[in-house]
């Protein structure tokens, strides 16, 4: 199977040290806004840095890091 052959996952489902690719982002208007600005797209790959379990992830997104909290990376589906 390949990459793109996989489902989407929710982004909190993706393992720390990895990098994986936004595929949709499930929200409104105002979150895909605001994620657009810190550059998360889809298409874009980001790699997990760290996962807070109680409250969020470090993500690296294009050299910048990038600090998400439990409902929005609920709402990022990436491959």
């Amino acid at each position: 199977m390949t990459n793109t052959d996989r489902p989407p996952i929710p982004l909190m489902m993706a393992e720390q040290d990895t990098e994986v690719e936004i595929i949709e982002i499930k929200g409104g208007r105002e979150l895909k806004s605001r994620l657009s600005v810190m550059g998360l797209l889809p298409g874009v790959v980001v790699k997990i840095i760290k996962k807070y379990h109680t409250c969020g992830y470090v993500l690296m997104v294009k050299n910048s890091k990038v600090v998400l909290g439990r409902g929005m990376i609920q709402k990022i589906m990436v491959r």
